[in-house]
């Protein structure tokens, strides 16, 4: 891990491609999808407090390389959220699927590096609960496996994350 550019440099995605949604009309899914695009939960907060906490945490090297490397990835599963949004045809717009506008007051801005990996994995746990539940709650089957698809590399970054706790175990 002191090295993350050697071959066995950290993975921050799974090796399986992302399905893609074929343009349709479903309003209701395209919807319900803006809470994990930009709702309080969502890909557009977790990538703007993986950015944060990557800049924060600039003296511990292994630490933020990590916390950039999610959030390259976040910014993925935000773009390919919002692509799913406009194919179902719907508008990637900054909101809940209730309209509330997203905020930075979303993000905590801790920087002891400790509580940041405890909060992550935390946040990466409550990530993966709520595309279940939006699974559970669409019939798109296209949606439904990218979603899954996306829970994957969720569940990757918490492996991260917790590999990352035991360097921090003393702070």
């Amino acid at each position: 891990m002191d090295n993350l550019h050697n071959d066995t440099a950290i993975k921050f995605t799974v090796d399986l491609p992302y399905p893609t949604i074929t343009p349709t009309t479903d309003l209701r899914t395209a919807r319900m999808l803006l809470d994990d695009f930009a709702g309080q939960d969502s890909e557009l907060t977790g990538v703007n407090q993986y950015i944060y906490q990557h800049l924060v945490t600039g003296e511990y090297k292994d630490l933020s390389a990590v916390l950039k490397g999610i959030a390259i990835v976040e910014m993925k599963h935000f773009e390919m959220l919002g692509e799913a949004i406009v194919n179902l045809g719907g508008d990637p717009v900054f909101t809940s699927s209730r309209g509330r506008p997203w905020t930075a007051l979303y993000l905590k801005y801790i920087k002891n590096p400790k509580l940041i990996i405890l909060m992550n994995i935390q946040g990466e746990k409550a990530g993966i609960k709520g595309y279940r539940q939006s699974i559970e709650m669409t019939n798109n089957p296209q949606v439904k496996k990218l979603l899954e698809r996306i829970i994957l590399d969720e569940e990757l970054h918490v492996q991260n994350l917790e590999k990352m706790l035991v360097k921090f175990e003393h702070i």
